[in-house]
């Protein structure tokens, strides 16, 4: 249908988003971050982030965060590791123009090969090996703490659910307030870098060796 762009490829995936009102692909790629027009292809906005320039490893995904629904500014958070850090960039539209303002860059929380979450206006993700959360607003980093290696992380609910690299699955709050692990357990044997998935209450978690389902109980009145 279209082909556009020629910037090469990082190991950030594309992504659809609707950013301003208008639906477009996110791309992370080598040279930063580009947002191609869903219709025709064209790089609507378009902000320059290279990480490990002999490499140029972006990995976490893109995190749209909507200011207001469909409204004329929206901004998208960005992160790498390398000791790059992370940016917040504000997107504003006037008729069918796009521009992208950055609002804060800091090294608070350098995801390598990991994607962070948004939550409640705080975003939680791998600053290295440790977990860290920054409020979302203005990029003060409220806590960073815990060994977890370099894993992965999903919400689930007003919990994060991560999995350490070394196959075991902690539970955390999704707390600003501090880092509160309320429990973990083994579910796989060796080292594990690959993304847990939720599917209602079952767990699915995998590495280059094996595989496994977990049915997680469901608490009524829980958070």
């Amino acid at each position: 249908v279209w082909k556009a762009g020629d910037a090469d490829p990082s190991y950030s995936s594309p992504q659809l988003a609707e950013i301003c009102g208008r639906r477009q692909i996110l791309s992370f790629n080598a040279e930063g971050l580009f947002a191609h027009d869903l219709e025709d292809g064209r790089i609507l906005w378009s902000v320059p982030w290279i990480s490990n320039p002999a490499e140029r490893n972006n990995v976490c995904q893109p995190v749209p965060c909507a200011s207001a629904k469909n409204g004329p500014q929206d901004s998208v958070f960005i992160s790498s590791g390398y000791n790059m850090g992370s940016a917040l960039f504000e997107i504003s539209r006037e008729g069918s123009a796009f521009s992208a303002v950055e609002r804060w860059t800091n090294r608070a929380l350098k995801a390598k090969f990991s994607s962070v979450v948004l939550h409640q206006g705080h975003i939680y993700g791998f600053d290295g090996a440790s977990l860290a959360c920054l409020e979302q607003a203005t990029g003060e980093r409220r806590w960073k703490g815990g060994h977890y290696g370099y894993g992965q992380l999903v919400l689930a609910g007003s919990h994060l659910l991560v999995q350490l690299e070394s196959g075991k699955v902690a539970l955390v709050e999704a707390s600003p307030d501090s880092l509160r692990e309320i429990s973990r357990f083994v579910a796989l044997s060796d080292r594990t870098w690959n993304h847990p998935v939720l599917a209602g209450n079952l767990l699915l978690v995998r590495n280059d060796r094996e595989a496994a389902c977990f049915e997680l109980s469901i608490r009524t009145g829980s958070r």
